[in-house]
């Protein structure tokens, strides 16, 4: 009879081996970067069967692992649509491929490229979230610099210029003062990233997210400003674990007071088949003269457990995912995240009064329509108290943007068409509708006292936004144009009872691209002959 340890292996196995010869010969590549069009249309052919063993819970994805999807897939080949889609995605993968350029040198150990970009953003919103725009207009310039090196197991990327937007946008915040007049020059990639047979390692800034694809994981998202971490994966496609640590901005407690700030999240992953599944554990720590915690940075180690056993610090999270990639019926995924959980009795009592906190996505793309147009929808919920805390060096946030989302106290429906009507051009339209509490993350919980008063969720004047958009995006040789374009209809607006505002809330930006300035290979050893 099968021992339950043999029975355990020949899972892991069974799992793991679909990928255990791709992954054997890993090299490296540069991840696309999340803000990148390349997205538009790598969601664009996901919506339509193409690209099906890219993950639906995690990205940003390798621009290599992409390219060589494109050239078997048989459904990104599939129809004039679908073609026009692939050779626009490969048009805007060419900035951080520099295999393009020259892909027939002979023994080469490392091939390099340098790029830039000039662009310019046209926006009616300083807040990046337009559901909640704030009317702020401007039209701002911007350009930034490229630079991707590759050889054997190691790629490395840089991408930083100057971007007059950030100047615009409440959110974004440097702490030093005196900075304030230049801080719009901003280094948004710059890493080292090393990929073994059964292993990745990075050390570097960008961003990532972990959670369904059609918004920012609940964990870890994307709306916060990149930020230097360190970045961890073991295992293959199949079945990984992955770790990410970073030190977080400082607070200031006291005037003569500071408090360091870390914040770790490791994550279980595995697919079988369609279905991808996912468990995360997170948590922020700190404190005046405190530096990293070798528990929270040990990558198999449970955050729970530490705190249960040694009595360690922190604000810890939890969330669950799964999904599941059909071949012709769309994608379906869902996350659910929890905090606060109380277990045992509770001193003082009134702390078991303490309403919940938590939140979930549920998101379906792809759904099948008529010919190649498609229906997309998606409901998410972020509690009231959503990453809040009583103390000011755990709040889960870096330099006061959350680390997952950028909002609490609000849910949101979204629905619409993915249309499929200009070559090379995706497009969505859609319908939107947001409940906005009064609750910010950045405030501290209140007084215990006040627990039975306060609600789960909705706290104060709820706002109520309406929208109607487009967004969608177009990649040429030497151009890239995306936008958002739509119209708000708020009611109680900027949580005031009774006043209403209809306004025009989009972004757009144009983007002159030279994605190869100048490139090259190192080559191992010297030619012979011509």
């Amino acid at each position: 009879m099968l021992s339950l340890r043999a029975v355990a292996a020949a899972l892991i196995l069974g799992i793991a081996w679909p990928t255990f010869a791709s992954r054997a010969r890993a090299q490296a590549s540069a991840d696309l970067p999340l803000d990148d069009n390349a997205y538009y249309y790598i969601d664009a052919l996901l919506a339509r069967g193409a690209l099906r063993s890219l993950s639906a819970l995690e990205r940003p994805y390798k621009v290599h692992e992409v390219a060589a999807l494109l050239d078997r897939d048989s459904v990104a080949r599939s129809t004039p649509m679908m073609r026009s889609f692939a050779r626009a995605l490969r048009t805007s993968m060419r900035k951080y491929d520099p295999r393009v350029s020259r892909p027939d040198t002979a023994r080469a150990v490392m091939r390099y490229q340098i790029g830039g970009d000039v662009y310019a953003t046209g926006q009616t919103s300083g807040i990046r979230e337009l559901m909640l725009g704030d009317g702020k207009q401007g039209l701002d310039g911007a350009f930034d610099a490229r630079g991707v090196a590759e050889g054997g197991p190691l790629a490395i990327v840089f991408r930083g210029g100057i971007d007059r937007r950030l100047m615009d946008d409440p959110q974004y915040w440097n702490p030093n003062p005196f900075l304030r007049e230049s801080d719009d020059f901003r280094v948004t990639d710059g890493y080292v990233d090393a990929r073994f047979p059964f292993a990745e390692l990075f050390i570097g800034r960008e961003a990532r997210n972990w959670g369904p694809e059609a918004m920012d994981g609940l964990l870890l998202g994307h709306y916060a400003y990149t930020y230097d971490h360190f970045y961890a994966l073991l295992g293959v496609r199949n079945l990984h674990y992955q770790i990410l640590a970073t030190r977080l901005n400082n607070e200031f407690v006291q005037p003569d007071t500071v408090a360091q700030r870390y914040f770790t999240i490791h994550r279980l992953a595995a697919r079988v088949g369609p279905v991808e599944f996912a468990g995360e554990e997170a948590v922020v720590y700190g404190g005046p003269g405190r530096g990293f915690e070798v528990s929270y940075l040990n990558p198999v180690n449970l955050f729970t457990f530490s705190q249960l056993n040694e009595g360690i610090d922190g604000t810890k999270k939890l969330s669950a995912q799964v999904a599941v990639r059909t071949r012709s019926a769309g994608t379906y995924a869902a996350e659910v995240y929890l905090n606060d959980i109380q277990t045992g009795g509770c001193n003082p009592a009134i702390l078991c009064k303490k309403p919940p906190s938590g939140g979930w996505t549920l998101t379906a793309e792809g759904i099948p329509f008529i010919g190649e147009q498609r229906l997309f929808a998606s409901y998410t919920l972020v509690s009231f108290l959503d990453y809040r805390t009583d103390t000011p060096w755990e709040q889960y946030d870096y330099n006061y943007i959350g680390l997952g989302r950028g909002f609490s106290d609000y849910d949101e429906w979204r629905f619409g068409v993915d249309l499929a009507v200009v070559p090379g051009v995706p497009l969505k339209v859609y319908g939107a509708y947001r409940r906005q509490g009064q609750g910010d993350y950045l405030t501290p919980v209140p007084p215990a006292d006040s627990f039975p008063l306060l609600p789960a969720f909705l706290f104060g004047t709820v706002e109520h936004v309406y929208r109607a958009g487009v967004t969608g995006a177009a990649s040429f040789k030497w151009l890239d144009v995306s936008g958002d374009i739509g119209i708000n209809h708020v009611t109680n607006y900027n949580h005031i009872a009774g006043v209403t505002h209809d306004d025009l809330a989009a972004r757009i930006q144009v983007m002159l691209v030279w994605a190869r300035i100048f490139g090259g290979a190192l080559k191992a050893g010297h030619d012979d002959g011509p």
